[in-house]
């Protein structure tokens, strides 16, 4: 059998810096403004004879005002030659909690990386505060 693992993605940019931060534990916005985020997974997509497949998303939201949200997760696997979509959901989340967004198991050793794209609405300073984003990995 296969270990399946949950794996914490790292903050790669935002798409204006000033909107997004690490506020202790947990990335907050830092103003009003809508922002996007990209996170990546730190795996490498081979190990040895060993290939990455990734499997669901999940976004753990610490704290969200009533007005502030995540309202799209986007999922690459990407490289020097193209990507491929895994996930492109719309579905808004707005209260603290923890989603996962369903993705088939997909082989990833033939791209460079994963990328999680995060589009969130925020209408008041540390008005969302994002604990992690996860992806579910195995090596096979």
């Amino acid at each position: 059998m296969t270990e399946e693992y949950w794996s914490p993605c790292v903050l790669e940019d935002v798409n204006i810096d000033t909107r997004l931060y690490m506020g202790g534990p947990y990335y907050t916005s830092a103003s009003d403004t809508d922002f996007e985020a990209l996170f990546l997974l730190p795996l490498p997509t081979q190990k040895g004879a060993a290939r990455l497949h990734v499997g669901d998303v999940k976004v753990n939201i610490f704290d969200a005002n009533p007005n502030d949200s995540v309202d799209r997760i986007i999922v690459y696997a990407a490289s020097w030659n193209g990507l491929v979509t895994l996930l492109d959901d719309s579905t808004k989340r707005a209260a603290k909690g923890s989603y996962t967004y369903p993705i088939p198991w997909k082989d990833v050793s033939a791209f460079e990386k994963v990328v999680v794209r995060v589009f969130c609405v925020v209408s008041a300073p540390k008005g969302l505060d994002i604990s992690s984003i996860q992806v579910k990995c195995k090596y096979m």
